[in-house]
């Protein structure tokens, strides 16, 4: 369950669009704590920031209902062809 307290604590609320950063540590783990904190706080933009996700993950598993998402894996490492970290997911409110 989500903490608001632990999360929220960089949140900037003002007239206007609302921003925030969120370091996930690998979204597949802190997917639904993210989706939570879109769904209780209305932000406008949401970036997750070591989303560490690859190519076999599809986007369509991290969808919210009102926001769209932008996706940035980062690249695959040349010996095992497997992603070592970092990657960045924003989502942006679409209404």
């Amino acid at each position: 369950m989500l903490d608001k307290s632990q999360y929220l604590s960089n949140v900037v609320i003002r007239k206007g669009l609302s921003f925030a950063a969120f370091n996930v540590d690998g979204l597949r783990s802190r997917e639904e704590d993210a989706k939570n904190l879109l769904k209780k706080t209305n932000i406008d933009v949401l970036t997750c920031l070591e989303s560490k996700l690859d190519n076999s993950i599809l986007t369509n598993r991290f969808e919210v209902v009102g926001y769209n998402i932008i996706r940035k894996d980062r690249k695959a490492r040349l010996v095992n062809q497997k992603s070592c970290g970092g990657g960045t997911i924003i989502y942006y409110n679409n209404t």
